[in-house]
């Protein structure tokens, strides 16, 4: 009975509580798992963009470089957390937000990651189309491309990270560095020097929405969980995925925009087929199919993990039902505009605000000297323990998705809003927020501490004397 439970605990990717450190991936491993979830095809065609909009190249290298900062500076505690814990997003955030609080967030990465994955299947139909010269319209190939990539999160996370470690990351460092020296190569020293058209504060804020929304997920612990105990375990892989996705990869796309002219997706597409792969359609169509699954491993892994968290159901079931929204996500996103940096922006808003609190918890945790043992423990009966919601995590991330919205650019009519960096604001405003209101929580004269109250009400279940 008991090696039942545990086959069946180990085949649902133990959600319900800690990975053990037997089943911990090597770094390498989830180094090159990053580098499949933070470099993509788009990550070259923002590259294109900005040029299009006339930002110069020292303005992309500049703003690139502060966003590949602000990113590693906010993924790091975000994995490192996961990495020490072995928990699930869903399960740390259910400490901090309750269980309806939790629900709700979990309900924000569901949807976000399945916006970013009807983008990959349509980009991806998009860049066939242009490489084929495909009648089939781009709605219908991308429908018909996010039911195909749903295939390996039927084998929960080894088949998302076998994929990325033996194929795609390999596929993905040997491109981007081709790439990137070729297109070196073309260019010329004199465009560090070049006039700018553009404000400086307009490239920033135009280029880390993008950097930022493309490589941090927000659920990091949902994949760090597998990692090993190690901030330099975690460090490294995460800078070299983040130098490659935000940075390189970039400003590759860029330098082709600037040496060729091309602006347009589908044009990208064919120039990158004669530019990388010698103008051989079949090698640059499988190339960037292998790069676009592995995007969307990634994302239907998250949503899997975000609806199991509401509704508990098993996680091959959940992976049919969240294939068949990303499609109906496919015709639904084909009419809206800017889709791109819509989805980038709010991606970079929502989800990762939820993981800033969070980590305020674990800080203000360490400061009060609290056992982080008892915020790590997980058994069948802590559910039962945790409020419904916690109101502090949930004003803060009302508060920070606000602003971080406001100044975003996404609303039409706040357009003239967008200043600075959206994220940053959000995640600034959501840390303040929270740590006000839990101090302020603190002082009421009779209140205990809630997650106290839950550690103690776990540590009486199992027998174990009260924290004082």
């Amino acid at each position: 009975m008991h090696d039942q439970l545990r086959t069946s605990f180990e085949s649902d990717d133990y959600i319900g509580g800690s990975v053990p450190t037997a089943e911990r991936r090597h770094p390498l491993t989830m180094g090159l798992l990053w580098v499949t979830m933070c470099t993509g095809f788009a990550n070259v065609m923002v590259g294109f963009q900005w040029h299009k909009a006339g930002f110069t190249l020292s303005q992309v290298l500049l703003s690139s470089l502060v966003s590949v900062a602000i990113v590693v500076a906010y993924t790091l505690p975000a994995s490192y957390i996961g990495c020490q814990s072995g928990l699930t997003w869903a399960n740390l955030s259910q400490r901090v937000f309750g269980r309806l609080g939790s629900y709700f967030a979990s309900f924000n990465l569901m949807w976000v990651n399945i916006g970013w994955y009807a983008l990959n299947a349509m980009f991806c139909g998009e860049t066939l189309r242009g490489l084929f010269q495909l009648p089939w319209a781009m709605t219908s190939l991308g429908a018909v491309l996010a039911l195909v990539m749903a295939v390996n999160n039927f084998f929960g996370f080894s088949g998302v990270a076998n994929y990325a470690r033996w194929i795609a990351a390999p596929v993905l460092v040997a491109w981007v560095g081709y790439t990137f020296i070729k297109a070196v190569s073309l260019s010329s020293p004199a465009l560090l020097f070049e006039p700018s058209s553009q404000p400086m504060a307009i490239a920033i804020t135009q280029v880390s929405t993008l950097v930022i929304g493309f490589c941090c997920w927000g659920n990091e612990p949902d994949y760090w969980r597998f990692g090993k105990k190690s901030l330099w375990y975690s460090f490294l892989p995460i800078l070299g995925a983040v130098a490659i996705g935000g940075f390189f990869f970039p400003v590759a796309g860029w330098l082709l925009a600037q040496a060729t002219g091309v602006s347009e997706y589908a044009q990208a597409a064919v120039l990158m087929d004669k530019f990388a792969f010698g103008g051989i359609p079949l090698i640059a169509a499988l190339v960037l199919f292998i790069v676009y699954l592995a995007g969307n491993d990634a994302n239907l892994y998250g949503s899997v993990n975000a609806l199991q968290n509401i509704c508990g159901f098993k996680r091959k079931y959940l992976v049919a039902v969240l294939t068949l929204a990303c499609i109906a996500a496919v015709f639904w996103l084909s009419g809206i505009k800017n889709k791109f940096e819509a989805v980038a922006s709010l991606s970079s808003i929502f989800i990762p605000s939820v993981t800033i609190i969070i980590l305020a918890e674990w800080f203000l945790l360490r400061r009060l000297s609290h056992p982080l043992a008892d915020y790590f423990h997980i058994d069948t009966t802590y559910k039962e323990s945790v409020p419904a919601v916690r109101w502090p995590a949930a004003i803060a991330l009302i508060c920070g998705c606000l602003v971080g919205v406001a100044t975003s650019g996404v609303i039409p009519g706040l357009a003239h809003w967008q200043i600075g960096i959206c994220a940053l604001q959000a995640w600034l405003t959501c840390f303040a927020v929270y740590l006000v209101l839990r101090i302020v929580e603190s002082w009421k004269p009779d209140a205990t501490d809630n997650l106290v109250k839950t550690q103690n009400a776990v540590r009486a279940s199992d027998s174990l004397p009260p924290q004082i």
